[in-house]
């Protein structure tokens, strides 16, 4: 885990959802702590969850045009 996406989740945790969602999180860090977070939730569900395949699917979609 970079040094940027454990900031990032601490922000979140010591915070509300009106200022943890102020700060602008770069590319590489939202993806480290998306695949981080897929893997927690499939850990504790143990499977795989559709849900961010889904929404991969619909940002390809939306970046396409």
């Amino acid at each position: 885990l970079s040094l940027g996406a454990l900031k990032v989740l601490r922000h979140y945790q010591r915070n509300g959802y009106p200022e943890a969602s102020r700060p602008r999180v770069s590319g590489n860090v939202a993806l480290e702590i998306e695949v981080l977070m897929e893997s927690y939730l499939n850990h504790l569900v143990e499977r795989d969850l559709r849900v961010p395949a889904f929404v991969r699917q619909v940002r390809r979609v939306r970046e396409a045009g």
